[in-house]
C-alpha cells in the first residue's frame, strides 16, 4: 500500500467522482452574486482541475492557483487560456490584482488552523482589487456530522475500486477521511483531513483582516442559510 498526499492519485478520477457538481450553475450562481458587468479577471484559489474556472468568460484574465501537481496537471491540459501556478492557498503572492477571488468545494476546510485562515484572508486581500468580490464555501457542521459522518462511499471508476471512508471528531470539529484506491493489484491511500469553522467565527476573522461579509448563501441555490444546508456560500469584499 501506497500512501501519497491528498489529491494526488485522487486527481485520475476526480471529475468523474464530482460528475454531480453543475460547475457551469456554479458559476452562473456566483456572477450573479454582485455586479461582474465590469469586470475581467478572476483568481481561484484551490482551483483544483480548473473546471470550474473553465465556465468563466474567456476574454477574462484567469488563474488558479492549488497545491497538487497531479491535479495541475489536468489543470493545464483542459483550460489554455488559463494560467495555473503551483501555491499554498494560505501562503502566495503574485504581482497583480483581480476583480474576483473564489474559493469553493470545502478548499478553505484544509486550513487546520485559525493562523492559517488569517493568512488565507491576508492572501485575498492583498490580491483583491478595491472594487473586487471575494466569494467562497464552507463546509458545515450540518454536512460533515450527519451526510459524511460514518459514510462509506464505494465506486469503481476506470477500473479503479474507490473506497471513501469518514469519520467526524466532535470535539476536535474535524473530518477525518480516508480514500484508498485499488487497481491492478496496487493499492493508494490517501489521508484527508478538513476543519469545521462556524460562520461567526469566518465573519470575524474576515473582519480581522479587512473583509466584510455582504451575503451568505446555501448550496448554490439561494442566498439563505438554513439548518440542512450542506455549503454555506459567502461573497465578501474589501472594507
Amino acid at each position: 500500500m501506497e500512501k501519497l498526499p491528498p489529491y494526488t492519485f485522487f486527481a485520475n478520477v476526480y471529475d468523474l467522482m464530482m460528475q454531480h457538481v453543475n460547475y457551469e450553475f456554479w458559476c452562473r450562481y456566483i456572477l450573479n452574486s454582485f455586479p461582474s458587468a465590469h469586470s475581467n479577471s478572476i483568481l481561484d484559489l484551490g482551483c483544483g482541475t480548473g473546471k470550474l474556472l473553465s465556465y468563466f468568460p474567456n476574454h477574462w484574465r484567469k488563474v488558479g492557483i492549488d497545491n497538487s501537481d497531479a491535479m495541475l496537471e489536468i489543470a493545464k491540459q483542459t483550460n489554455s487560456n488559463s494560467t495555473f501556478f503551483k501555491a499554498n492557498i494560505s501562503n502566495f503572492t503574485l504581482s497583480e490584482k483581480f476583480d474576483l477571488i473564489v474559493c469553493t468545494h470545502d478548499a478553505i476546510n484544509y486550513l487546520l488552523t485559525i493562523n492559517e485562515i488569517k493568512n488565507f484572508f491576508s492572501c485575498v486581500k492583498t490580491h483583491l482589487n478595491p472594487e473586487g468580490h471575494f466569494f467562497f464555501d464552507l463546509n458545515s457542521e450540518y454536512n460533515l456530522k450527519h451526510v459524511f459522518h460514518k459514510r462509506t462511499i464505494q465506486k469503481v471508476i476506470k477500473n479503479i475500486v474507490i473506497n471513501w471512508e469518514n469519520e467526524y471528531n466532535d470535539e476536535e470539529e474535524i473530518i477525518y477521511s480516508n480514500l484508498t484506491f485499488q487497481q491492478n493489484g496496487k493499492t493508494w491511500i490517501e489521508k484527508h483531513i478538513q476543519k469545521y469553522y462556524s460562520p461567526e467565527e469566518i465573519k470575524l476573522l474576515l473582519k480581522k483582516e479587512g473583509l466584510e461579509v455582504l451575503k451568505m448563501g446555501s448550496d448554490y441555490e439561494t442566498w439563505e442559510v438554513t439548518s440542512k444546508t450542506y455549503l454555506i456560500t459567502f461573497l465578501a469584499k474589501l472594507v
